[in-house]
């Protein structure tokens, strides 16, 4: 029994050595394409938005008050460490074993 292959006569599929690299190259650059553009968009954007910022956003410039008051003041009384240890040395103990 002679088996009958309609498709015989074609040759599908059958490229050169030069046609599949150029496909290749081809393809290659597609992809690059399509990586770049995105990057290459989002950093222009961000450029354009950055130098609209510094030419809109500007601060206003204060004047210094020329009524300014310096006074010293009395000095703290002393704080009583050793009682807020004591009071504290269960935290103080957990965070040291940390």
């Amino acid at each position: 029994m002679q088996q009958c292959n309609e498709y015989e006569d074609f040759e599908f599929g059958v490229l050169s050595e030069q046609e599949i690299r150029l496909i290749m190259a081809e393809y290659s650059r597609q992809k690059l394409k399509e990586s770049l553009i995105g990057p290459l968009i989002s950093t222009f954007v961000h450029t354009l938005l950055i130098v609209l910022a510094v030419l809109f956003f500007q601060g206003e410039a204060v004047s210094k008050n020329a009524h300014v008051e310096i006074t010293k003041m009395e000095e703290a009384p002393p704080v009583d460490v050793p009682h807020l240890l004591l009071r504290h040395q269960k935290y103080l103990h957990l965070s040291l074993r940390m």
